[in-house]
């Protein structure tokens, strides 16, 4: 799972919720941040890639993080612990020759999601094609201190 190893949250989390995911399908629990307008279309109807940014890093996706403090950049007091099946992954930033989202040279339809890991200080997980790949599980409300 990357050179920095497995996903944090795979770590953590006690056996009883560990038995709820599909190691043999790379599914994963990870944190997304939001603002609280957005939480009850989420938890109503799940993500919708209509709503990302094309300006993020990776491009136009539903963006996770494996660390809370991550997702905590991005929201004002909720996220969501949410469940990821990313299916087929790679590990670099988008293509260095096309300079979009995904790569257009070639196997574009071959990926439907990245980890951005490396330089980074966190590593991030993105969705780009099918929303139904992630779902929100858990809703977490917290106050900053």
């Amino acid at each position: 799972m990357g050179s920095k190893g497995n996903v944090v949250t795979w770590d953590s989390l006690p056996d009883s919720l560990k038995k709820e995911l599909y190691s043999e399908i790379n599914e994963h629990y990870l944190f997304h941040g939001t603002n609280t307008s957005a939480v009850h279309s989420i938890v109503e109807h799940g993500f919708d890639l209509k709503y990302s940014n094309e300006w993020c890093l990776f491009g136009k996706g539903i963006y996770f993080a494996e660390k809370a403090m991550k997702s905590d950049l991005y929201t004002d007091k909720h996220f969501r612990l949410s469940n990821l099946d990313p299916k087929k992954r790679f590990k670099k930033p988008p293509c260095m020759s096309c300079h979009d989202d995904l790569c257009y040279c070639g196997n574009r339809d071959y990926y439907d999601s990245v980890m951005g890991d490396g330089k980074w200080l966190f590593r991030e997980f993105v969705v780009y094609y099918d929303a139904s790949q992630c779902y929100p599980e858990f809703l977490i409300t917290y106050e900053r201190v």
